[in-house]
């Protein structure tokens, strides 16, 4: 067997064709249309003996090789794709006559030819002397990769890059309506709720919709439901999202809030806005033309204690989302330039995932920014303004709390779409506070007097919490019944802790 026919053998192993059919059912949506159309028209216009690079870059799993299949469908080509390192790997055994026989093999066939790039850091050096030796030979070919491509500085050729960015939430509604269709669900199940909800691209959805029958399956259900749904996201994301943020539990539920009813209003408002997000941006045309700004931000401000980080919990929980709390502390950097990185790198992580970022008691880096007297003051008005900007183009959810709003930035309030303030509990509602602050299990005698305590004293929710549970030590510590000593105790000591002046006559007051 001669060099020719061997070279031949080994590129069969590293070339295949890919059905055009495949992916490209008409039924199946059509996130990228415009940029189907663009290579169909690339490819009907092109010259003889002028070759092309073509870059079709996005992110994994957004349909980056359906809509290679789909165009080579429309064309009535064939599309023979090959592993770019593969090939590399081949050019390197056999030197650069590979190319040649190459071209011989494409020219037959007149395919549209696709390489897949690969996902290793280090490849990228490599292929700038691969795609060299094919525009040498005067072979055409599209690049499929998920960032940029340093592309040949010598040779003559044409270039051009076509981006798939995620999609928008009328093409999120297509996927979800698509992959549902596929599977059994409940009716009660509704695809812009989730479009609105969740970023997912064509790969994600798919693969969250078969996990969703996984999950129904393991319960004995017929029809997934919304629930198995939300454990199947919850399965793909990611759990390790950033050094700079922890997520916590939102096991809470609306029972579990005491706040007044214009507090519960605005926070049913800030759901809303999540789940009615397809109808108004995408079918009402409110999202048109607007590039940033699309995602939901709050901000929730008043003293401690009074529902800000619960209220948090409870909407994440309420939308089926992860809550992360961020660490402030390990973002900020007394070295230049090192918070803005730090800043970018958690919003870069965010951007692929659907989760709530909680920026939990937040005074102490968005405050009002000061004239510039110095340097240090420069680059901590620099920092404030980036995390502006990143926070105006994230797509997700962002709730920030504060115990003081009037020391918020008002390029801040700009960029906020909701703020919700946080009052001290009234009489009624510390009614209810105390109650559910003592669990019905517990044992209790019959002196306490709930309602005195909720009447007398003026006192948070998470105050109220705090003074009932070490009531109980107390109690326990002594082998008994919680008594109204150990509440009277225990209410001293909080005041005591924070700072608050007690006359002795209001304890025996009734």
């Amino acid at each position: 067997m001669d060099m020719t026919r061997q070279m031949e053998e080994k590129l069969r192993y590293v070339l295949w064709t890919a059905d055009p059919a495949e992916e490209a059912e008409p039924v199946k949506p059509a996130v990228y249309a415009g940029q189907e159309a663009q290579i169909c028209h690339m490819e009907e216009r092109s010259r003889q003996g002028c070759p092309r690079l073509i870059v079709v870059r996005g992110a994994g799993g957004c349909g980056r090789r359906t809509l290679m299949r789909r165009a080579a469908a429309r064309l009535r080509k064939p599309l023979i794709c090959a592993d770019m390192e593969m090939l590399y790997q081949c050019c390197l055994e056999n030197g650069n006559a590979v190319f040649g026989v190459l071209s011989r093999m494409l020219a037959e066939k007149r395919p549209m030819f696709c390489l897949i790039a690969g996902r290793k850091e280090d490849d990228e050096g490599r292929w700038g002397e691969l795609l060299y030796g094919l525009i040498n030979e005067g072979i055409s070919c599209y690049v499929v990769t998920d960032r940029s491509i340093a592309l040949p500085r010598e040779g003559s050729y044409e270039q051009a890059e076509i981006r798939l960015r995620p999609p928008d939430i009328a093409q999120r509604v297509m996927l979800w309506e698509y992959y549902l269709g596929q599977a059994r669900v409940s009716d009660t199940v509704k695809a812009p709720v989730l479009a609105g909800r969740y970023t997912l691209n064509a790969g994600a959805v798919a693969r969250v919709v078969r996990s969703a029958g996984l999950y129904r399956d393991g319960e004995g259900r017929d029809l997934v439901e919304e629930q198995d749904l939300v454990k199947a996201v919850d399965m793909y994301q990611n759990e390790n999202f950033s050094e700079f943020a922890v997520r916590i539990p939102t096991a809470y539920t609306w029972e579990d809030l005491i706040v007044c009813a214009d507090t519960r209003a605005r926070l049913r408002e800030l759901c809303g806005q999540v789940t009615y997000r397809s109808l108004v941006g995408g079918d009402w045309g409110f999202y048109e033309g607007k590039p940033y700004g699309r995602g939901i931000s709050a901000l929730f401000y008043g003293p401690s204690g009074t529902g800000k980080t619960m209220a948090a919990q409870i909407i994440a929980g309420e939308l089926g989302l992860p809550l992360y709390r961020v660490d402030m502390s390990q973002m900020m950097s007394k070295y230049i330039g090192e918070t803005q990185k730090n800043i970018s790198s958690l919003f870069d992580k965010a951007k692929d995932m659907d989760i709530v970022l909680l920026f939990d008691e937040a005074d102490a880096f968005f405050t009002k920014r000061t004239g510039v007297k110095d340097s240090h003051d420069r680059h901590s008005n620099g920092e404030i303004a980036h995390l502006l900007q990143r926070m105006e183009d994230y797509e997700g959810i962002t709730i920030l709390t504060t115990n003081l709003k009037d020391n918020m930035d008002e390029a801040f309030r700009r960029r906020i779409r909701m703020m919700v303030e946080f009052q001290l509990p009234d009489e009624q509602e510390r009614r209810l506070l105390w109650q559910k602050a003592l669990p019905a299990k517990a044992p209790a005698g019959d002196d306490v007097d709930l309602d005195f305590y909720a009447r007398q004293f003026e006192l948070s929710g998470s105050e109220i919490k705090e003074t009932m549970l070490n009531a109980a030590f107390l109690a326990a510590s002594e082998g008994g019944a919680i008594a109204d000593r150990h509440v009277k105790a225990a209410v001293k000591q909080c005041y005591l802790k924070y700072g608050k002046l007690m006359l002795p006559e209001e304890l025996e007051g009734r």
